[in-house]
């Protein structure tokens, strides 16, 4: 009879979930910081905190679903790429609502319409 198999898939499994556990229970900044030193997930998590309220966000201003949702895409696509930028002495909320506002005012002025923030 041949060794029995040591792989254990919930000796796997338990520490992403609690991995995913702790990043949940993590402040904004200390989440950007991990995806800086090259934890992915950290990323998603990101994106499970604010896809929601951005879309919400966007949302109200444009009117259109699509629309709203190709905004904030876009706005975390610039998360990705320039996350090396953000000032972590600042809250990350406030950034990225930043980018998704400058990008819907952006795409507003291509489609040359006018710009309401609500103030």
């Amino acid at each position: 009879m041949g060794k029995k198999s040591r792989f254990k898939p919930d000796a796997v499994i338990a520490p992403i979930s609690e991995h995913k556990e702790t990043l949940r229970a993590m402040e904004d900044n200390t989440v950007v910081q991990m995806f800086l030193d090259g934890h992915e997930h950290a990323f998603e998590e990101l994106v499970n905190r604010y896809s929601t309220r951005l879309l919400n966000f966007v949302y109200r201003t444009v009117g259109d679903l699509e629309r709203g949702q190709d905004l904030i895409q876009e706005t975390f696509v610039r998360v990705y790429r320039h996350a090396h930028r953000f000032d972590q002495s600042k809250k990350f909320s406030t950034w990225i609502y930043t980018i998704a506002c400058l990008l819907y005012t952006s795409d507003a002025a291509d489609e040359g319409l006018g710009v309401d923030l609500g103030g």
